[in-house]
């Protein structure tokens, strides 16, 4: 390896490759120390070795050359995508064979791939809202019955799904949708209030912690009408009498 440095009058980066080589015990030549330079320029020193420990190692670099070439990509770019559908494969648990490490049309299986984990991920992350979305239908079971005060001009809608907090949030223009999590882990309490005579219509978006009031918005985090705000000191004057009444039972 030293004799070869001296007769390609290395580079700094190419060094590297030969001292990689050197420290995984692996022969190289003067066409693979440059190959491997190509696709190795931003790597530490020990992924140049793993890089060069890697199965099929020639017939990779030969196919990372293809693909730059059919793609009009750099080095750099060409070695990202591969490694990138490297990951895919292994996420998806399909095995890196000879056919699947090297396919023909790379970019189309690519996107392909990419398209299949982003459906994975997508029912996963269903399945996760569903869960939270029980866990929530519980908690606002559990408090509903201390906010709920009767009133002759409005009455309280609470969010039974992560979906009724993001039509909220985009019917009245706020950022309501990202209190769900919260809300279904009981940290904060968001719910709805709606004047009697539209109750299907946004009014005011209402958050209270512990009983006392945090926010009660209109439309574009506005500041509520007194009515409303009114409305809020009775429901936090009714929440102590309901706290005092628990406690002495």
């Amino acid at each position: 390896n030293t004799r070869l440095a001296v007769e390609m009058d290395c580079n700094i980066r190419e060094l590297k490759v030969l001292q990689a080589a050197q420290a995984t015990k692996m022969s190289v030549d003067e066409e693979l120390v440059r190959e491997v330079t190509k696709y190795t320029r931003y790597k530490s020193q020990d992924d140049i070795c793993l890089f060069l420990q890697r199965k099929n190692l020639r017939k990779m670099l030969s196919y990372l050359n293809k693909l730059q070439q059919e793609a009009d990509v750099s080095p750099e770019y060409a070695i990202r995508d591969y490694e990138d559908y490297l990951e895919q494969l292994a996420r998806l648990r399909i095995p890196a064979d000879k056919h699947n490490r090297f396919p023909a049309n790379f970019y189309h299986v690519h996107d392909e791939l990419a398209k299949q984990i982003r459906e994975e991920e997508a029912k996963v992350e269903q399945a996760k809202t569903r869960q939270k979305n029980e866990i929530l239908r519980k908690v606002i079971k559990d408090i509903k019955k201390d906010y709920e005060v009767k009133s002759n001009s409005f009455i309280i809608v609470w969010p039974q799904s992560k979906a009724d907090f993001t039509k909220e949030g985009q019917l009245q223009h706020n950022c309501v949708g990202g209190y769900f999590d919260r809300c279904a882990k009981n940290e904060t309490t968001v719910f709805f209030l709606r004047k009697k005579e539209e109750p299907e219509k946004p009014f005011c978006t209402v958050e209270f912690k512990n009983g006392k009031l945090i926010q009660c918005r209109t439309k574009f985090n506005n500041d509520a009408p007194e009515e409303a705000m009114k409305y809020m000191e009775k429901i936090e004057k009714y929440y102590e009498k309901q706290q005092r009444t628990k406690e002495t039972m």
